[in-house]
Order: structure tokens, then sequence, then C-alpha cells
């Protein structure tokens, strides 16, 4: 589960080289986008429109290319309706959503 996740380090994502000391290599090594393998493991991923510290451009960028890469076959969308299935259980426990499940189904469409 990543909330808000800081995954672009370069120039245009969260604070670029500076945040690195001026090291435009060290900012590229801890881009999660560029450092994203083939097959990616199921993540539920929560960002906002109006976040002033990581750019929501950033994080849809980031959601497209995990949407691509988490693309694992028949296998693959089986497990994924198992996952989108567990959360419905999952989030209301914790408080997170409040919505009945079959809204909260439509809600997980993503891609």
């Amino acid at each position: 589960m990543l909330l808000n996740p800081v995954t672009d380090t370069k120039d245009g994502g969260y604070g670029g080289t500076k945040r690195f000391g001026g090291d435009a290599e060290r900012s590229r090594s801890c881009s999660v986008p560029d450092r994203m393998t083939a097959k990616m493991s199921p993540a539920i991923i929560f960002y906002a429109t109006a976040d002033q510290t990581v750019p929501y451009a950033s994080s849809v960028a980031f959601k497209d290319k995990f949407v691509r890469g988490s693309n694992h076959g028949e296998a693959g969308r089986a497990a994924d309706v198992k996952t989108r299935e567990a959360v419905v259980v999952f989030l209301p426990v914790w408080g997170w959503w409040t919505a009945e499940p079959p809204a909260l189904r439509n809600e997980l469409i993503v891609g």
C-alpha cells in the first residue's frame, strides 16, 4: 500500500537534484519509475490531486507505468480480481473506506 508515494525523484518530480546535493545521477538512481521491472507485485496506490509535495502528474505517470508492468496474463488477471476482493474487506475494517462493497468495487477499477 502506497500513500502519496514519492516515486519520481528527478527534476520533474519531487525535488530533483537539489534534494540530492546536486547529484543528478543519485537523483535518477532513486527514481522508482526508472527502476521498475517488467513484472510488478500488486499494490494499492493512494495519491491526491492537491498534494503540494508530490506532483500529481508524477503519481499518474507512475500509476500508468505500474499498471502496464502488472499484466501477468490470465494468472495475473485472476490475482487482480482476488486482490480487489480482499481490498473490499480490508479497507472498511480499518475505517479507510466507508462505501458499501459494490460501490467500492466500482471505485477500484483503474487503468
